[in-house]
This record gives structure tokens, sequence and C-alpha cells, in this order.
């Protein structure tokens, strides 16, 4: 997708560019608008850094092609307006810049974190890249049993793509607490960010470490395996490990389950025991009563018959 249809269906960086250059939007041919965003981002850098407002104009363009990069093509602006630009600070360029500015920032903060309720649609990356993921994914099977990544729509600047890659920790790996998850999740994310290359932003997040039940539901649904959760582990030390956890848990739950019926059994024939004997005792008393009652009926009985 091209600068041109971008600024063109959101209308965001349109206006700002619009009042920088009234004259000049982007047409979309040329090899300027074939370079990459990044690139033209730093080539804008220079040029401002230099004294040359025509930076901005590539700032603007190369921010409407990749709209993660406006944050840095605002801050940028901004620092040279309030410098060597000041000249050319107009009112409604600051005042646009700023609602540049808050928007980003609002993005950014939606793309942060996993919402509560979403939906999922298949992430559309080349198979390059995704067979990068799905090796970084393999690498880490002894601790991820399954792993998924999808498309989700946001709903501020929805030009600028959202993937979330949800990983599936294995029972061993959550059931040993937050800790393991924590750095599970601060491992992988750096390792996938690093082999993925798309036009969106990336979010890494580890069920059930903060993943929602509905979400991930959402994910399995819409989304893309990574990492199938019916596949065997491809190494032999991964299928080791996971054996001797099964084995490992299995042991552990008969040791509970035993102390268990252990103390169990113990605590209710102690107390059966002890119910006996208060039984035991009672009878002995009502029976003591009893004949007490009987022998002065008896005793009555003789007194008024006169035997």
């Amino acid at each position: 997708m091209t600068g041109t249809s971008i600024l063109a269906g959101s209308g965001e960086l349109s206006r700002g560019l619009s009042i920088w250059f009234p004259y000049v939007m982007p047409s979309g041919t040329g090899a300027g608008m074939a370079r990459s965003p990044r690139g033209r981002v730093l080539r804008g850098m220079e040029r401002l850094r230099a004294g040359d407002p025509r930076g901005v104009r590539a700032l603007f363009e190369a921010a409407g092609e990749f709209p993660g990069l406006m944050g840095l093509a605002v801050g940028e602006i901004s620092l040279w307006l309030s410098g060597r630009g000041r000249r050319h600070a107009s009112q409604d360029l600051l005042a646009e810049l700023d609602r540049l500015r808050n928007m980003y920032r609002t993005a950014a903060s939606e793309r942060a974190t996993l919402p509560e309720r979403t939906s999922y649609a298949p992430a559309a990356l080349d198979g390059e890249t995704l067979e990068r993921l799905r090796a970084v994914v393999r690498s880490c099977d002894g601790e991820v049993r399954a792993a998924w990544i999808g498309r989700r729509r946001c709903r501020t600047m929805p030009g600028w793509g959202q993937v979330d890659i949800i990983l599936e920790a294995r029972s061993e790996v959550w059931m040993s607490g937050h800790e393991r998850l924590r750095g599970l999740l601060e491992r992988m994310a750096g390792r996938l960010r690093a082999a993925f290359d798309g036009d969106a932003s990336l979010l890494v997040a580890v069920a059930p470490y903060g993943v929602r039940p509905r979400v991930l539901a959402a994910m399995r649904k819409g989304g893309e395996a990574l990492l199938d959760p019916m596949e065997r582990p491809v190494s032999e030390g991964a299928t080791m490990e996971v054996r001797r956890g099964i084995f490992r848990r299995l042991a552990e739950k008969w040791r509970i389950h035993r102390e268990r019926m252990e103390v169990n059994s113990g605590g209710r024939l102690q107390a059966f025991r002890e119910s006996l004997r208060r039984l035991r005792n009672r009878l002995a008393a009502t029976g003591h009563a009893l004949a007490v009652r009987m022998a002065g009926k008896f005793a009555m009985r003789r007194m008024v018959m006169g035997t």
C-alpha cells in the first residue's frame, strides 16, 4: 500500500501535510515513494538538522506510509520548529502536531495491551517471515505447547496494523509461577520482534499470564497457528523433558493423594472409636438410671400392697 492510499484513506496525516505544503501532496509515483519509509524518516531528519524545510514533507510522507513512525516524525518536526525552524511554526501546524501526537499516544497505548474482548483475522504476512517466527517458537517447544498469530483491528489509527502473537505455556511452566512466565515472555518477545518484518506493530503475550480466555479463544478461531498444539516436540531433548515433567507431576499427585488418604483414614478411625466410647458411656449411664428408677418403683409397690 502506498503513502497516497493511506493518506487519502485515513485523513490523519493528509491534513498535517496539506497545512505544511498546500501545493505538494504525495503523488504515489517516482523513486522517492518507492523507497523505504524508515529511510525517508532518516533522510527527513538529516534535512531538518541541516536546516532544509523539505525534511518536514519527508517525515509526513514516511509516517503516512508507515503510521508506526508517526511518533518519531511528530517529535522531530516539533523539535525543529522550536529551534531552527521557528519562523515556520504557524499556529495551525502546531495545533495539528499536537493532535497527531495525542492520537499516536492513544494508538500506542491501545496496541500495548490485549483488550478484554476482540476478534482476529489471519496475519497476512509473507512466507519467509512466518517461517522465521515458527523457527523461533519451535526452539522453545519445551516450554511452549502452542503459538498463534493474528491481526487485530484497533479503533485508533486503523491504518496502522497490529499483529498479536499468543504463546500457550506448558502446564509445568505456568505451574512454576509468574516469575517463570515473565521470563519466558521477555525472552520470546525479543526474539520474535527480531524475526518479525511487517508494516504493523507486534505484541507478544503468554497465556495464561495476562491473556483472558475469550481473547485466546478468538485467536484460536481467527488466527493462524505458529506451533500446532497437536505437533510433537521436534527435539528429542524436549520430548524427554516433557515426559519427565509428566511423570514428575503424576508422582507428586499420587504422593499427595496417598498422604491425604492416610490422614483421612486415620482421622475417621479415631473419630469412630471416640463415638463408640461416648455411646458406651451414655448407655451405661442410661442403664444405671433406669435400674435405680425400676428399683424405686418396686419398693413403693411393696410398701403399698404390704407384701
